[in-house]
C-alpha cells in the first residue's frame, strides 16, 4: 500500500482477501467487506446464522462489527479483536475473530465477496453536543442570571397577537422583558419577530423591553436591533451544553 491511502478490490480472490485482512491487522487499518457469509458465535452464549449478504467492518483499534443490509443494530460485534485465524475449506475462506477477555469467538465463512476496501483513515475531531433551543430555554428558566442579574422569569411560550414569545420576565426595575431565544446566529427576521411582541405589550400600556438571546448576530440584524430599541445578549452555547438542566 505504499503511496496509497485506500485500496479497493472488486470481487477479490481468496488470496487477495486473506492478504488484505492480514495487512489490516498488521498496520491497524480500517476494513470494509460487502459479501455473503455465515456467522458462528461462541462465547457467553452460542449462535449461528446461515449465509446471507452482510457488511463486515474492522476498525483501526480492532473493533469488529457485522451488519445486515437493514437496521442500525449490528448482528455481531466485538469491542476489540485480540487475534484472528484464517483457514480455507471447500474453496471458502474461514476467518475467526478472537477476543481474549471475556473469551469470545466470531467465525465467518465467506461464500462470496462483492467488494473489499481498506486503508488508513484519520479522525481527530472533538465530538461536541450543543443545546437545542428548548434546552436553552430550560437553562434560562432555571438560572435567569445567565442573561441578566436579578431577572425573574414569569411566563414561557406566552401567546401574544403575533405568535408565542419564548419567555416573559421582569427586570430589577419591574419592567416586562420579552425574551426570544435563538441557538444560532440571529438574523433580521428574528429581530422583527421580537419587535412585534414588544409592540404588542406597548399597545397594552406596559413598560417593556425586548431582549434577544443567541450565540451571535448578523451585522444587518444588529443595526436593525439598535434602530428598534431592542437588546441582544450573547450566550456561550458550547459552555451551557456542558451544564445539565432538567
Amino acid at each position: 500500500m505504499k503511496n496509497k491511502k485506500i485500496e479497493i478490490k472488486m470481487e477479490p480472490s481468496l488470496n487477495e482477501i486473506e492478504e488484505s485482512i492480514r495487512t489490516v491487522f498488521k498496520d491497524n487499518l480500517v476494513l470494509l467487506i460487502l459479501g455473503s457469509f455465515s456467522i458462528d458465535y461462541k462465547g457467553r452464549a452460542r449462535s449461528y446464522i446461515e449465509a446471507g449478504d452482510r457488511i463486515l467492518i474492522v476498525k483501526s483499534d480492532g473493533a469488529m462489527i457485522i451488519h445486515r443490509p437493514y437496521g442500525y443494530k449490528p448482528v455481531n460485534w466485538q469491542p476489540r479483536v485480540d487475534m484472528f485465524r484464517i483457514s480455507r475449506k471447500n474453496e471458502k475462506l474461514i476467518i475467526t475473530f478472537i477476543r481474549k477477555t471475556p473469551r469470545e469467538e466470531v467465525t465467518i465463512t465467506l461464500e462470496k465477496v462483492y467488494f473489499l476496501i481498506y486503508g488508513k483513515l484519520m479522525d481527530e475531531a472533538t465530538f461536541e453536543m450543543h443545546l437545542t433551543e428548548e434546552e436553552l430555554k430550560k437553562a434560562i428558566i432555571k438560572n435567569p442570571s445567565l442573561i441578566e442579574k436579578d431577572l425573574k422569569i414569569i411566563n414561557e411560550e406566552k401567546e401574544v397577537a403575533y405568535g408565542k414569545a419564548d419567555l416573559i420576565g421582569k427586570d430589577s426595575k419591574g419592567r416586562i422583558v420579552v425574551i426570544e431565544l435563538k441557538k444560532g446566529k440571529i438574523g433580521e427576521n428574528e429581530v422583527l419577530q421580537l419587535y412585534r411582541y414588544v409592540k404588542y405589550f406597548k399597545e397594552l400600556g406596559k413598560n417593556v423591553r425586548g431582549l434577544i438571546v443567541g450565540s451571535g448576530i448578523s451585522p444587518h440584524a444588529e443595526v436593525l436591533l439598535k434602530n428598534l430599541g431592542l437588546e441582544f445578549k450573547t450566550v456561550n452555547i458550547k459552555k451551557l451544553s456542558k451544564m445539565k438542566y432538567t
